[in-house]
């Protein structure tokens, strides 16, 4: 079976489940605050869509390891979208994003007819509910009481070490030399544990799994979320910008240290080093620039680089599926899964 059908069925109950129960919430902040209550819709709506990969990695890592009634974890993958909503909308400030997708961001929408510290706040406290809700609904999930401990206290560890993964990022920004190692730590604390590794446990966690069987997750997830990192930063300078839903020169304009930069860096010659380093963090890079940076990086084989390495990350993630499954149905959802990270168009 393909991950998209297993993924996507569970996809629909999740966003069913979410519009329920955020509808409530907003229903019970008008109560308080109006304004509490729009917000509320606003983060609901920025929810939307979407392919609910991390609610799918929940429901399979419970349902590999010998969960039976999926019902139980909904609180939980719908927590782990709104965790991951809620990190993209704090995100999104830092990297003084303006479109997420194909929108303009919480903190530009409300930004607009008033100021860019009132859109900021408004989204930080818009992020701030996600988060603080998402441990609220946790705790709502009909699970035997030291199971969902464990549960929440993972989580809690996870968004823990996103936390910190950011915080090395926006430092590295600010540094004049970087390593491919510190560039792979952010990959893995920011997106390997938080999307591949964490949810997964989560739903093993769910299942009864006790903490030393699931070590084989860290062996298949931890490669495949740096590949999906990789491939990220790939799209995000080479990906079709109506498709992503966000620009393509975001990363450049940020200054962001991504294994494609630094290995130009690396490879490129003394004029196209200083023209890369001119244009990295370039907030008024014009199109004309952002294609010759580009170019630099296809000249340079970065891009060759880089699609190697996640192609490689990804068949050493494969290697480990039949150690974390035998069953033939699971497997197949695994491998299709790992093959379209480095396939993904956004």
């Amino acid at each position: 079976m393909h991950f998209k059908p297993y993924f996507s069925d569970w996809a629909g109950q999740v966003n069913e489940y979410l519009a329920s129960y955020l509808g409530k919430c907003q229903g019970q902040a008008k109560k308080e605050a109006p304004i509490a209550a729009d917000l509320i819709s606003d983060f609901t709506a920025f929810l939307g869509g979407g392919k609910r990969l991390r609610a799918g990695l929940v429901k399979l890592g419970y349902e590999i390891w010998g969960g039976k009634d999926r019902v139980k974890i909904l609180p939980i993958a719908a927590a782990v979208e709104m965790i991951h909503g809620s990190l993209l909308i704090h995100d999104d400030i830092i990297d003084k994003g303006d479109m997420r997708h194909g929108k303009p961001t919480i903190h530009v929408k409300y930004a607009q007819n008033k100021t860019a510290h009132y859109g900021e706040s408004m989204a930080i406290l818009a992020g701030d509910f996600g988060l603080y809700e998402a441990i609220k609904l946790c705790l709502s999930a009909d699970l035997p009481p030291l199971i969902l401990q464990k549960v929440v206290q993972e989580i809690l560890q996870i968004v823990l070490n996103t936390v910190y993964g950011e915080a090395l990022d926006v430092e590295m920004a600010y540094q004049t030399q970087i390593s491919e190692q510190q560039i792979l730590t952010v990959n893995k604390l920011k997106t390997a544990y938080y999307t591949f590794i964490g949810p997964l446990t989560y739903g093993a966690l769910a299942a009864g799994a006790h903490a030393n069987s699931l070590k084989i997750i860290d062996k298949f997830a931890l490669p495949l979320g740096i590949a999906y990192q990789i491939q990220d930063d790939i799209l995000g300078i080479f990906g079709n910008e109506k498709t992503l839903g966000k620009s393509v020169d975001s990363d450049i304009k940020e200054g962001k240290n991504t294994l494609l930069y630094l290995e130009a860096l690396k490879k490129g010659n003394a004029k196209q080093k200083n023209f890369l380093q001119k244009m990295w963090g370039n907030e008024n890079i014009t199109l004309e620039e952002v294609e010759e940076v580009r170019d630099i990086i296809r000249e340079t084989a970065a891009l060759d680089y880089a699609v190697k390495m996640a192609q490689e990350l990804v068949a050493q993630s494969k290697q480990q599926i039949p150690h974390l499954t035998s069953d033939k149905n699971y497997q197949e959802i695994l491998e299709s899964l790992a093959d379209y990270i480095v396939e993904r168009e956004k």
